[in-house]
């Protein structure tokens, strides 16, 4: 626990160190097709800071939808494991018939 502090306080140190030096305003553009646009003026440091997160974000989302697949698909392995589990049951469970066994002749062997 102490360790992932300290990481904290040092990532935390970083990014008030990146902060206050690139504080210098950049003006952000966007239009759709040249029809709707907006515009807007921030610093460098909050521009890098969103796009980080909204990246975190994307990254994460991913790999819940991934994880909800994985899930599923352990779940559908499951039943197929307990249906051939109970198949391996019902067959241990069947009488052995003497006409299954005496009729398993190995090629080669003749009856004599």
């Amino acid at each position: 626990m102490r360790f992932f502090s300290l990481i904290t306080l040092f990532v935390l140190f970083v990014l008030i160190l990146f902060g206050v030096e690139n504080m210098e305003p950049v003006t952000l553009k966007f239009s759709v097709m040249g029809l709707l646009g907006y515009e807007a003026t921030m610093p460098l440091f909050f521009v890098v800071v969103i796009a980080v997160f909204a990246g975190s974000a994307l990254a994460g989302l991913i790999g819940l939808a991934d994880q909800i697949r994985l899930h599923s698909r352990i779940r559908k392995q499951k039943k197929t494991i307990d249906r051939f589990e109970n198949e391996v049951k019902s067959l241990r469970n069947l009488p052995l018939e003497e006409e299954a066994v005496e009729s398993y002749r190995p090629s080669g062997t003749s009856q004599g």
